[in-house]
């Protein structure tokens, strides 16, 4: 035990960089340099994760500051998204690591973040055509044979946990995540990195097969040699060709499945702020005139500063720290 102990010291030490602590924090505590750029996809994937799990699925990183204001005690590193879209729909806490760095560390880590979530996306394909291209005997030869393999399946969106009104709504949407998911998943595996990894393992292979060539080593071995590799990878890129349509003709699929309510509960869904504010105001002077159980949900729809808004217009309290269901508790109530 005194061995294993040590060991953890040891490895601590040597750590340039080291956690203050991990876990959740008030999102009203961390705040953002800049205001991060969202598109509307990654808004509604990031709206959907929180309003579902009631966090954040991935921790943000954050280093302890004071020059953010009075109530803001960390700055986000990483995950000012995450930070900007639970602010909107009212996130009370999110999952943080916590650390004190320097601003030249705050570059680092950022460059680092960065430079790990673009390798992930090479990794697989590079590595797969690596092993075909050198080593032409590989059991990657059998696997690439399109009758041999099985047609690729898009995975099954999760489920929300909500009631059963909730969930048509929620289906509808979750089929629009996916098939802009992957729609991008085929647009990137397409332009950005089959074209691109195929080019640079042929300049490879041709490359050295001018080198043995020159040296006057064998020429009609390499020229055999390219000739099977050729081969070995017109085949897996007809294999994936197989597989993308496969994965297309699924995607088509969805788009066709008969329509859900999903546009009538949409239309439903939407509120005049205008006239609730003038149903809170009716309902303030006379409780009975005005549906409350209606006029609550209807308020739950808006954003925490409209809310505090109509709240100090009111001459009711209204803390910035306070989330929205007090806040729609006192405006109800007298």
């Amino acid at each position: 035990m005194a061995d294993y102990h040590e060991r953890r010291r040891l490895i601590r030490e040597s750590l340039k960089i080291q956690p203050l602590s991990h876990g959740q924090v008030y999102t009203y505590t961390v705040g953002v340099r800049s205001q991060p750029e969202i598109s509307p996809e990654r808004y509604a994937e990031l709206r959907w994760s929180l309003e579902n799990h009631k966090s954040n699925l991935i921790p943000i990183v954050v280093r302890r500051t004071d020059s953010l204001g009075d109530e803001k005690e960390y700055e986000a590193i990483y995950g000012a998204d995450w930070v900007k879209v639970a602010e909107e729909i009212g996130i009370e806490m999110l999952w943080a690591w916590v650390f004190d760095l320097s601003d030249e560390e705050v570059k680092t880590t950022q460059a680092e973040f960065a430079m790990l979530l673009d390798a992930s996306l090479n990794t697989s394909l590079e590595t797969s055509l690596d092993t075909s291209a050198d080593n032409p005997a590989s059991p990657l030869q059998a696997a690439t044979a399109p009758e041999e393999s099985a047609p690729m399946q898009p995975s099954s969106a999760p489920q929300p946990i909500g009631s059963a009104s909730e969930g048509s709504v929620s289906e509808g949407l979750v089929s629009e995540l996916m098939l802009e998911t992957l729609t991008r998943s085929l647009s990137s595996m397409l332009d950005q990195k089959l074209n691109q990894t195929l080019d640079r393992k042929l300049d490879q292979t041709l490359s050295r097969l001018s080198s043995l060539a020159g040296a006057g080593n064998g020429g009609g071995g390499a020229i055999a040699l390219l000739e099977n590799k050729l081969d070995l990878l017109e085949r897996r890129l007809n294999h994936l060709t197989d597989e993308i349509s496969n994965l297309a003709r699924s995607v088509e699929s969805l788009k066709h499945r008969p329509a859900t309510s999903r546009s009538t509960a949409s239309s439903t869904n939407k509120v005049d702020f205008s006239e609730l504010a003038a149903r809170l105001k009716q309902f303030r002077q006379d409780p009975s005139s005005v549906p409350a159980a209606q006029l609550k949900a209807d308020l739950e729809q808006a954003t925490k500063d409209l809310l505090r808004a109509w709240a100090n217009e009111l001459g009711i309290r209204a803390p910035k720290r306070e989330n929205k269901a007090p806040l729609i508790d006192r405006l109800l109530t007298f």
